[in-house]
């Protein structure tokens, strides 16, 4: 499923995102209308995240988990090889 969102910021300025929602995610249930909580960096108004559905950095999140993910691994055998 895919959930779309809209915010507005302090100033007034709207910003919108999505994000795509498996059956596991609390999210999965939601119906139109429904809120959550959603914040934002006020430097960089669309770069959003939510701590308790686990939503980050607007729609590149995935990408640098994966990023990070890749990082770590590589550093883990930079360092455990001889």
């Amino acid at each position: 499923m895919i959930v779309g969102f809209r915010y507005h910021t302090l100033n007034g300025q709207e910003f919108s995102g999505t994000f795509g929602s498996d059956i596991n995610s609390p999210l999965y249930a939601m119906v139109e209308g429904d809120t959550f909580p959603l914040s934002y960096n006020p430097a960089r108004p669309e770069r959003y995240w939510s701590d308790m559905y686990g939503l980050g950095f607007g729609d590149r999140s995935l990408l640098i988990t994966i990023w990070l993910i890749a990082m770590v691994t590589i550093l883990i055998l930079v360092f455990t090889s001889k």
